[in-house]
């Protein structure tokens, strides 16, 4: 670990020394749905989780619209506005926004099958929290909450990291 050097206003002074900070992240209460894999397909110590994250009931995005985030004002879906796309259930808050959905599916998946990106580029899938976003390239990325977020944004090589890591912590969509 690196150590840095805190500079002190007064002449003479030695420099107090300070360490690095590291985030580390604690994947969270909800449970991640995993996949049978076979023993060619494991990762060192890291289980591969499917290619989109979705909750218990097999909803993507605990249900919000994905549409909805390019517009930059994310909303909850409606349970009667579905449609399947790779074994996952996605809903919609219009049915223009379900049409749009229908006609290219892969514009409005979230990069990373919905994990959390930052949690990606360290090397590990964590479930993100939908209401914590930002639009990258025109995808949504999710992450994990505020705090993860801001380090994301304070490291622009996380992107390469995670576009990286990805292919390796996912299993194929379905």
């Amino acid at each position: 670990m690196m150590t840095l050097l805190l500079m002190t206003a007064a002449w003479g002074q030695q420099p107090a020394p300070v360490r690095e900070a590291i985030l580390r992240l604690k994947p969270a209460g909800d449970p991640i749905t995993f996949v049978e894999e076979t023993a060619a397909d494991r990762t060192h110590r890291v289980p591969k989780v499917a290619a989109i994250s979705r909750d218990g009931e097999g909803t993507a995005l605990a249900g919000w619209d994905p549409v909805s985030y390019l517009n930059r004002k994310p909303e909850r879906g409606r349970k009667h506005l579905t449609h399947t796309y790779s074994g996952v259930v996605w809903r919609f808050a219009s049915e223009e926004n379900r049409r749009r959905f229908v006609e290219d599916p892969e514009a409005y998946v979230p990069a990373y099958g919905g994990f959390c990106a930052y949690s990606i580029g360290r090397g590990y899938p964590v479930t993100s929290n939908p209401a914590v976003y930002a639009i990258e390239s025109g995808r949504i990325v999710l992450f994990f909450d505020k705090a993860v977020q801001l380090v994301w944004e304070q490291d622009p090589g996380m992107t390469v990291k995670a576009a990286r890591n990805w292919p390796r912590l996912h299993l194929p969509a379905e």
